[in-house]
């Protein structure tokens, strides 16, 4: 059995912010990367002309990923620190926004690299206040701000561009609602200084190296004695294996030949059962909320599945679709104003789909909540509102306070977040 608690980490940042290096620098750190991985895929990226993307080939990147230089699907891999083990999720960010709320949703804690050079990180602010809202939206406490490309010959590892950063992210983070003082690294993700170990380079900081600070993170709380939820993340059709999915045991516990239901299917969805369970390739017999898992299914056709489905056990208390839920909702920002019918996309741990705000409830004056309004007619940034939702088709979801990953949510609407909730009542289809 698995005797250390397993913690889902992502990186996230803005583009060429060297996310995917310091994953790469921190997975190769601990070994779970050799050095004979590292000089292939150093002579690769040399022929390709891209010594530079070395660290962030690590995570088995794809042809176009390596092609362009950039994160374009989540990707995975797992380390062992001396608290810990880690589940690395490398999240894309610019306009891979599905793929990057599904890595954050899948995260307890966010590692969100910020790039140091002049110019760039004022480019990326408005980039790193959406990814805020939305870790805090899904339920990311703990993070960990790495402040990257210190070695930069500009400003020479300098203390006061630090302090500035600190200063202006600090401000945006409690704007988002991240009331505890955050913690900032300087690092050199390509250097690898602060990662491991001290950097002399940076004989002004005394806090934490990025190890360091991991091993000093809270435990997670998990909840395996909770009915059995696993939202697909990615499904495969292997050959001569079958239908594989992955994806994080978010409550219960999965065991062989369980039998499962199969829940947000636009069409009925035949039960399976599990033939085989690995965590990261290792063989076993059951796995426990928070492993992120893949599942080898008997009796499913692959077709059938998609990012976003809720596997569940069809004998004990498997997952219901509701048809409508009462949300409450901040409205971050919304081009004009909301009015009934709206009805933009929705995502919901790895679900993404389209709700109709059917109903408005209730409107009323943020932070404090006065001049409440019943019954508007229409809503406008900046305001608190509880709404009635109709999804496009019977999804699962639960009220906040009952299964809180099943109860956050975020409302997008042209590439932008426009509203952030949790679900406070749900409907099901056999209720009238």
């Amino acid at each position: 059995m698995i005797e250390k608690p397993t913690l889902n980490v992502v990186f996230v940042g803005h583009v060429d912010a060297g996310k995917s290096t310091l994953a790469g620098r921190l997975l190769n750190a601990l070994g779970t990367i050799n050095n004979g991985i590292i000089d292939r895929l150093r002579n690769e990226s040399t022929r390709a002309g891209m010594a530079s993307f070395l660290y962030a080939n690590v995570l088995s990147r794809t042809k176009d990923e390596i092609k362009i230089g950039r994160t374009i699907q989540i990707a995975h891999s797992r380390a062992e620190t001396k608290h810990y083990y880690l589940n690395i999720i490398d999240a894309p960010v610019g306009s891979f926004m599905k793929s990057l709320i599904r890595g954050i949703s899948q995260a307890g804690v966010a590692i969100i690299v910020l790039d140091a050079e002049t110019g760039a990180f004022e480019a990326g602010i408005q980039s790193v206040r959406q990814t805020l809202i939305m870790t805090k939206s899904m339920g990311v406490i703990q993070l960990i701000f790495c402040v990257n490309k210190m070695d930069s010959r500009f400003f020479n590892h300098s203390k006061d561009r630090f302090a500035e950063i600190k200063d202006e992210i600090t401000r945006i983070a409690k704007r988002a609602g991240y009331i505890a003082e955050p913690l900032f690294i300087p690092v050199s993700a390509w250097n690898g200084w602060n990662i491991l170990e001290p950097a002399d380079k940076f004989s002004w900081f005394k806090g934490p190296t990025l190890l360091d600070a991991i091993n000093a993170l809270k435990p997670p709380t998990y909840h395996s004695e909770k009915p059995l939820r696993i939202p697909i993340l990615e499904v495969y059709n292997l050959e001569g294996v079958g239908t594989v999915v992955f994806g994080k045991i978010e409550s219960g516990t999965l065991k062989l030949d369980t039998k499962l239901r199969f829940t947000n299917g636009k069409k009925k969805i035949t039960d399976g059962t599990v033939g085989s369970i690995e965590i990261f390739r290792k063989s076993v017999t059951e796995a426990k909320a928070g492993e992120m898992v893949s599942i080898k299914l008997e009796n499913v056709n692959y077709q059938d599945l998609k990012a976003g489905i809720i596997i569940s056990d069809a004998e004990n208390n498997p997952a219901r679709e509701v048809v409508s839920f009462e949300g409450e909702i901040v409205i971050v920002k919304c081009p004009g104003v909301i009015k009934p019918s709206y009805k933009p996309t929705f995502h919901c741990y790895t679900l993404q789909t389209r709700c109709k705000f059917k109903q408005l409830l209730e409107t009323s004056k943020m932070p404090d909540r006065s001049e409440k309004e019943e019954n508007p007619t229409e809503l406008r940034t900046g305001r608190f509102a509880v709404v009635l939702f109709e999804p496009d088709h019977p999804f699962y979801i639960e009220p906040f306070e009952t299964f809180p990953p099943f109860g956050r949510f975020v409302i997008r609407d042209n590439g932008h977040v426009t509203c952030v909730g949790i679900v406070k009542k749900v409907n099901y289809e056999t209720e009238n």
